[in-house]
């Protein structure tokens, strides 16, 4: 992927999926497999973190703590000002 093709990714994404995907992201406890069986299950980050913390247990690999952080994750993470950040800094996340 050349440079162009980054840049309109970035202003092609949805601001509000990229909050939720890079919150999901940054929680902690969730890795890479237990992110695809949350994605899989639910469908989107954002609906992974606005799902019940019983129907995030129903996941293989989701504990109460891990169930717990993905509650908390909404409160606790600021994507606002990580992007921000990573614009000012001419990060690209793809």
């Amino acid at each position: 992927m050349n440079d162009s093709e980054i840049e309109q990714t970035d202003r092609s994404a949805d601001p509000s999926d990229l909050n939720a995907a890079l919150t999901l992201c940054l929680t902690s406890g969730v890795g890479p497999r237990t992110r695809q069986l949350l994605l899989g299950r639910f469908g989107s980050a954002a609906a992974v973190l606005n799902a019940a913390p019983s129907d995030l247990r129903d996941v293989p690999g989701v504990d109460p703590k891990i169930a717990r952080a993905i509650q908390a994750a909404r409160l606790e993470i600021d994507t606002t000002a990580l992007l921000e950040y990573c614009h000012e800094n001419d990060v690209h996340i793809l």
